[in-house]
């Protein structure tokens, strides 16, 4: 079993919410996805962590209109985006890291690209699993372990094979199938996308504006020349400044 997805050397931080959407072409392909994975269910309490700033909870809210909604998020900025974009009665925005409050009776528990982020995930599941009524139901997207594997075989070629970008600390679809064995029902499946840009610096504001690079201790700094030399490593290896974002989709019953 690998590591927590956050363990020491990693922290993830929501704190670029006002150019999130702007940069968040992936994770809205997931949420579109992920929300016709969730099957023929009418929940009367649904929570969804890791809520961000509404593009998923919209699509909640059109699936599951008498619903109520509880969105959690860390970012202040993206909570307050998310109740200009739904200002219904239905919909609690709470600012709170999740895997610290009391969670207790909820219908479904469902989260876009966010548990690869949850510093202890087999525990977390855990407690999504106590958290449910009976017959409820969790439903999530999760950024699989070869994530930005472009970018990480360049960085390798450069920094060596020791060096590690964050995705390589994320969950494989043969870990969360056996993190998850206490869900009945489970249907679990991976998908790829892959998106170009027009540059390393691209790739990378990208990946910065939407919380998703982490942050390592004792990380090896990118002076130019070695920037460089990613980047050409990159184009030659590939044709290209492309990613590819490896997507599992899990649903299970408790």
């Amino acid at each position: 079993m690998k590591k927590s997805t956050n363990s020491p050397l990693w922290d993830a931080k929501p704190d670029h919410a006002e150019t999130y959407d702007k940069y968040a072409v992936p994770q809205q392909q997931t949420a579109d996805e992920l929300i016709e994975f969730i099957n023929d269910i009418s929940p009367q309490k649904i929570l969804e962590p890791g809520s961000g700033t509404g593009y998923y909870t919209k699509l909640l809210v059109n699936k599951f209109p008498t619903s109520q909604i509880t969105c959690v998020d860390l970012s202040a900025t993206a909570l307050q985006a998310a109740k200009r974009l739904l200002p219904f009665n239905n919909i609690t925005f709470t600012r709170g890291d999740i895997e610290k409050m009391p969670l207790i009776n909820y219908d479904l528990i469902t989260a876009n690209a966010v548990f690869q982020w949850i510093r202890d995930f087999p525990g977390w599941m855990n407690k999504v699993y106590d958290s449910l009524i009976p017959y409820g139901v969790t439903a999530f997207s999760y950024f699989g372990g070869s994530t930005y594997r472009e970018l990480a075989f360049a960085v390798k070629s450069v920094f060596g094979e020791e060096e590690q970008i964050t995705s390589s600390q994320f969950h494989t679809i043969d870990e969360i199938r056996n993190i998850t064995s206490k869900f009945s029902a489970s249907i679990i499946k991976t998908t790829d996308y892959t998106i170009e840009f027009a540059s390393l610096r691209d790739l990378l504001l990208s990946i910065r504006a939407t919380g998703t690079r982490g942050r390592k201790v004792n990380a090896p700094i990118w002076t130019k020349g070695k920037y460089n030399l990613i980047e050409k490593i990159y184009n030659d290896e590939f044709g290209g400044i492309k990613v590819t974002y490896n997507v599992i989709l899990y649903r299970g019953v408790k």
